[in-house]
């Protein structure tokens, strides 16, 4: 076996991330990875079942052997046997986020010969997780626009803690990373929003869209904010904004709700998120910054955008990729500052 490539999952910002990169990028090369120390600092360290989840799921597209798969674990080593297209049907059992899940395997997926069907079941909406609303407006987009185009479908939302939402994912595969620049950005055009609730009184939604309607009053373009019920099997709340620029790109911003918030708190939270970017003049938000890292460091010619703020996130991810990439990331800024990221292939 060659030797593992080793990462401290304690690093940087410390979380889940460092190991659903790592994971994939080992996927992708089919270097084996060892992971010390995983979420070490977090007050549950180790590995919990939505990580477990990503395991499996990685373990599937590239037929690999996995030491240390269990919960609370905080060493796991990943042999990965081949990239394949792959049928992969897994509930989380928790809330665990789908999404996050989904972005494991995904590049790999996407770089692999031949179609893949993922299937998942947990949290669609969930804290400290991109929704699937963010799916849908940003991630989704991006990745076509990379040329790695992944179809998603869901039909019930699952929030915390009963999770029970569903995401399908249809990947063709056989993609080739095109490479994305974007420095500046176009003018706002206008705003979409959906506030949304699950078995909860319908006027819960109204209200948290009528709040969001009144503070998006002042970007002075067009705003519409609908409300809707959704499917779920336990309770939920929260709104999905949309800021659509004139040249078609599209920025999503998400909260949601729970027993301590009101309705006015959830919307006004999206609502700062968007204009903290609107205000800020990068070209990507800081949600999506660091998701992008990974497709892009897989492109065969250089990678440009500005971002603010620079997140731990982000520079905890460009660490993860150099140790498996023979790829330079440059990051102008500092953490919580505006920055430009440069991602810049060994040939390039």
């Amino acid at each position: 076996m060659t030797d593992p490539i080793s990462v401290d999952g304690s690093r940087g910002e410390g979380g889940g991330q460092v190991l659903r990169t790592a994971l994939a990028l080992s996927a992708v090369t089919g270097r084996p990875a060892r992971i010390d120390r995983i979420r070490a600092g977090r007050p549950q360290p180790g590995l919990r079942p939505q990580h477990l989840a990503a395991v499996k799921a990685a373990g599937i597209a590239c037929g690999a052997r996995a030491a240390g798969a269990a919960v609370g674990s905080t060493e796991l080593l990943f042999v990965p046997a081949g990239l394949k297209a792959s049928e992969i049907d897994i509930e989380i059992g928790t809330a665990g986020s789908v999404a996050l899940v989904l972005q494991t395997v995904a590049v790999p997926l996407s770089v692999a010969d031949g179609p893949s069907r993922v299937t998942l079941r947990g949290g669609t909406h969930v804290p400290w997780s991109p929704t699937m609303d963010f799916l849908f407006t940003d991630w989704g987009p991006a990745m076509q626009s990379f040329g790695l185009p992944v179809s998603l479908r869901s039909q019930q939302c699952g929030y915390y803690p009963a999770g029970g939402g569903d995401l399908l994912a249809l990947i063709p595969g056989g993609g080739k990373v095109l490479p994305f620049v974007r420095r500046f950005r176009g003018n706002l055009q206008t705003i979409r929003g959906r506030a949304f609730t699950s078995c909860l009184s319908g006027d819960i939604a109204e209200r948290i869209a009528r709040e969001a309607r009144r503070h998006l009053r002042r970007a002075g373009v067009a705003v519409r904010i609908d409300s809707e019920d959704r499917p779920a099997i336990g309770q939920g709340a929260g709104i999905h904004l949309e800021a659509i620029l004139e040249d078609g790109t599209r920025a999503g911003f998400s909260a949601l709700g729970d027993r301590t918030r009101s309705s006015e708190m959830v919307a006004r939270e999206a609502v700062n998120d968007l204009f903290e970017w609107l205000d800020s003049g990068a070209a990507v938000s800081k949600h999506l910054a660091d998701q992008i890292l990974l497709p892009l460091a897989l492109a065969s010619e250089p990678s440009s955008f500005t971002v603010s703020p620079v997140t731990k996130h982000l520079v905890t991810n460009a660490e993860v990729i150099r140790r498996f990439l023979p790829v330079r990331i440059d990051i102008a800024g500092e953490v919580d500052g505006a920055g430009q990221v440069t991602i810049t292939p060994a040939a390039g």
